[in-house]
């Protein structure tokens, strides 16, 4: 399996597609499938995303991913927010 680019951001918004994003400071999902809510973190928090503005989320938990050529993994600490544009990952 090769690594190519998408010829449009549309395959981006799949929710089994994250992008890693060293910029980013929590692990955030437009797509709330598969996500397992997380009691210790408070459902509604505000964050801030690349382009200044805020979004709050609606849900925190874990959510099972697989890593290109790697074994499953889980990533805990998601922030659910339906506003987001992409799934991202630090």
């Amino acid at each position: 399996m090769g690594m190519v680019l998408p010829d449009n951001a549309q395959m981006l918004k799949d929710p089994n597609v994250w992008i890693g994003d060293t910029a980013a400071t929590v692990y955030t999902m437009q797509h709330k499938i598969g996500i397992v809510s997380n009691d210790n973190q408070p459902i509604e928090q505000v964050i801030t995303v690349g382009n200044g503005t805020s979004e709050r989320t609606t849900m925190f938990g874990s959510q099972q991913v697989m890593i290109c050529n790697k074994e499953n993994a889980v990533l805990k600490d998601v922030a659910y927010s339906p506003q987001m544009k992409f799934n991202l990952f630090v």
